[in-house]
C-alpha cells in the first residue's frame, strides 16, 4: 500500500551540533540533551498512525529513529541514502578551522552552487538525486500509509526541494532544528507540507539545538 503521509524528522543533538562542528558522514552519536529531544518526540508521535520507520544508518539518526519506533513496536529500517551529505575535507572542522585551511573550497559551497562539491566529499544535488530515489522507493512500496523517514537537516532541505519544488515554504535555507518534523500528505500526485520543520514536542524557546549548515 503506497503511503499517503510522511514524516521527515531529522536526528537528535549531538555534541558535534553545539560545537558547530562539520558531521556529514562522522558517526556521531546523540548527547544526552539528544536522546531526551527523541525520547520526547517519540511520545508526541506515539498516536499518530506510523506503520514503518526508516533511518539513515549513522548512529544520531538510528538511535533517533528508534526511539519513534519504539512507541509503535517497530525497529527502523536502515536506507543508507537517507545519509546526511559527505562534506569530504570538511569533516569534523570547527568554522575558523575551515575558514583558515579551505576558504577558496569554503567560498565555493557559499556561492549557492549545489553541483559544487568539497574535495573527497559530494554534491547538494548528488545529495537530493540519491535522497529522492530513496523517498520514492518508500512511498511506492507496500509498506504501509504513513511512514516517518529520520535523516539529517542538510538532506531534508534537498528533499524538500525535491518533493515540494512548486511551494514557497520551502524556497531559500529552510532551518530544520533537532528532532523537528515535516509532514508530507499526498495530493492526487503531489505532495503538500502540512506542517513544516515543527517542534511542538519541545519546551517553548527550545529549538532543538544547531540549525547551520556548519553543523552537518
Amino acid at each position: 500500500m503506497p503511503a499517503n503521509s510522511v514524516w521527515l524528522i531529522r536526528h537528535g543533538q549531538t555534541d558535534w551540533n553545539t560545537q558547530h562542528r562539520w558531521q556529514g558522514h562522522a558517526p556521531t552519536s546523540l548527547n544526552a540533551a539528544g536522546h531526551e529531544q527523541a525520547r520526547a518526540l517519540g511520545i508526541y508521535l506515539r498516536d499518530t498512525p506510523i506503520t514503518t520507520v526508516y533511518s539513515s544508518d549513522l548512529p544520531r539518526a538510528l538511535q533517533t529513529a528508534q526511539a519513534v519506533a519504539a512507541y509503535h513496536n517497530l525497529e527502523p529500517v536502515i536506507e543508507t541514502r537517507f545519509r546526511e551529505i559527505n562534506v569530504g575535507v570538511f569533516q569534523a572542522l570547527f568554522p575558523d578551522e575551515l575558514a583558515e585551511l579551505y576558504p577558496a573550497e569554503l567560498a565555493s559551497w557559499r556561492s549557492g552552487d549545489i553541483k559544487y562539491a568539497p574535495p573527497g566529499g559530494e554534491s547538494l544535488h548528488a545529495v537530493r538525486e540519491r535522497a529522492m530515489e530513496a523517498f520514492v522507493d518508500v512511498v511506492s512500496g507496500d509498506n504501509g500509509e504513513h511512514i516517518a523517514i529520520v535523516t539529517h537537516g542538510g538532506t531534508i532541505r534537498q528533499m524538500l526541494k525535491g518533493i515540494c519544488d512548486d511551494d514557497p515554504a520551502v524556497a531559500g535555507k529552510i532551518p530544520v532544528p533537532n528532532t523537528s518534523y515535516t509532514l508530507l500528505q499526498r495530493d492526487g500526485d503531489r505532495w503538500r507540507v502540512q506542517e513544516l520543520t515543527a517542534t511542538p514536542h519541545l519546551p517553548e524557546g527550545d529549538s532543538g539545538g544547531n540549525t547551520s549548515q556548519s553543523s552537518l
